[in-house]
């Protein structure tokens, strides 16, 4: 199956008739221009590069791929849509603020709260994510005699450079190429086998 990586807004655009600007508020630039030809190829029937609509996937990730901003950034949309989901599991939430504005879907008493609320909600996410990820049975477990060895070494001090080719993910784009960053993992064991070690991936 090929794959073409669309900008949702972008997709949205490309079943319409493409004699009017798609992208009105966008300044007329090479990167415009790059972006709707990339579109009118990948979903014109009989063009060269055309992809068939179920084939199609958008990818949203904030490395420097796509990162939209308005109405909001993807996390905090993330972060609210992850509360009313939990919601359920956390009934104290309904009288504890910014959550209990925030499943009333007051959105202005949320704001209203600063960036106070918005590191509470993101809090509630970011604490245990095992168990919020439904596997707290394998992961996020004590360090003791017979729980699965599953433990990271992070060294905060070590600086290093960002070389996209050496990086452990399948997706090589990062706005980090080139940079010098601190802090680095030095070993990963998952489930009692190394699988970083000295800062090199080992699968």
């Amino acid at each position: 199956m090929r794959f073409a990586f669309i900008a949702v807004l972008s997709i949205a655009y490309a079943a319409t008739s493409w004699a009017a600007d798609p992208l009105p508020s966008w300044n007329d630039v090479a990167s415009k221009r790059a972006i709707v030809a990339f579109v009118e190829s990948v979903t014109k029937e009989g063009a060269p590069g055309f992809v068939p609509s179920a084939e199609r996937i958008a990818v949203f990730d904030n490395d420097g791929t796509l990162w939209a901003e308005q109405p909001a950034y993807f996390q905090l949309l993330f972060a609210l849509d992850r509360v009313k989901a939990m919601a359920p599991r956390h009934p104290e939430w309904k009288d504890r603020e910014p959550f209990a504005s925030l499943l009333r879907g007051d959105m202005k008493a949320v704001r209203a709260g600063g960036e106070k609320a918005l590191a509470q909600i993101v809090a509630a996410l970011s604490w245990k994510p095992a168990a919020i990820a439904g596997v707290a049975d394998r992961h996020g477990r004590p360090i003791a005699v017979g729980e699965p060895a599953n433990l990271t070494v992070f060294d905060p001090s070590q600086q290093w450079t960002v070389v996209p080719a050496q990086l452990a993910s399948k997706s090589r784009d990062t706005p980090y190429a080139g940079r010098a960053v601190r802090g680095k993992v030095r070993h990963t064991i998952l489930n009692g086998v190394p699988v970083v070690v000295d800062s090199t991936a080992t699968r």
